[in-house]
């Protein structure tokens, strides 16, 4: 019962909206800046809507029944969801009047950028997880970076690029396992186009990428507790695709794959 209520959160991508919060909140713990309820709920929000509208689009374009229970639910479920997209989308115009000023600019910039993607996201199909991983870090770093005087230093960069990372490592994964899917609703993947073994030696020049990042860090010692919560999320996506043939994860590596990204609650409870 349990089970399957999660993964009801997860076909709704309702766990990536809570885990873009709380990967917000750790990036204003890591630059110690203050923040608001409403960033944090507006960047909620928006990302439920950028994986929302993205389905909707996939969806749209089939003319058969989809082959995955994600899409399934969207193209079911399809009326409704362009309802509420709708309603949340007026819901965050609204948010807008209470944000600073300086995020709304940024905000904005990143809106266009996302908006643009969407509208041209064919033309991008090898590098569609690469993009939407930037796009990740950069709204749930956005609500931070927006309010800093000071450039962000070395060691920090080396922190966004590993948060970067672990975001495509979660993408690439989730493109190997659904390869086949993709195959049959004829939806563009970096598996369907690069194929699967180039896929799977990508994902490991991104382990050995993240390591090396974490390594550095450690010889430095420089945001060390923080690194400590990215390997671990970049571990987990390790087991998933060392693992990914046997049954139990073939059934659950969605719901645990977008679960790393509630790992940082770790920096929001302990420091």
């Amino acid at each position: 019962m349990l089970i399957r209520f999660l993964q009801k959160i997860n076909i709704l991508s309702l766990d990536v909206t809570f885990g873009a919060m709380v990967s917000a909140y750790f990036f204003f713990k890591v630059f110690n800046v203050k923040t608001s309820a409403v960033s944090l709920i507006l960047l909620g929000t928006t990302v439920w809507l950028i994986y929302t509208i993205d389905h909707l689009l996939d969806v749209k374009k089939l003319k058969k029944k989809a082959s995955t229970e994600r899409h399934q639910f969207h193209q079911d479920n399809f009326k409704i969801l362009v309802k509420i997209t709708i309603s949340i989308l007026l819901v965050n115009l609204s948010l807008l009047f209470f944000l600073p000023q300086e995020l709304i600019f940024s905000g904005s910039a990143l809106a266009l950028v996302v908006l643009i993607y969407l509208l041209f996201n064919k033309y991008l199909r090898s590098f569609k997880e690469i993009v939407v991983a930037i796009f990740y870090t950069w709204g749930v770093s956005l609500p931070v970076l927006s309010q800093l005087k000071d450039p962000i230093n070395s060691h920090q960069q080396l922190l966004l690029i590993h948060f970067s990372i672990t975001a495509l490592m979660n993408l690439i994964l989730f493109s190997i396992m659904e390869r086949k899917s993709d195959l049959k609703d004829n939806t563009f993947s970096f598996a369907v186009i690069k194929g699967e073994a180039q896929t799977k030696f990508f994902f490991l020049l991104l382990v050995i990428i993240a390591v090396g990042i974490f390594l550095s860090q450690l010889r430095l010692n420089q945001n060390f507790a923080y690194e400590i919560i990215l390997l671990s999320m970049n571990i987990v996506l390790g087991v998933l695709f060392v693992f990914r043939n046997q049954s139990l994860i073939k059934r659950y590596y969605r719901l645990i794959g977008d679960g790393v990204f509630l790992l940082p609650l770790a920096s929001v409870l302990s420091f």
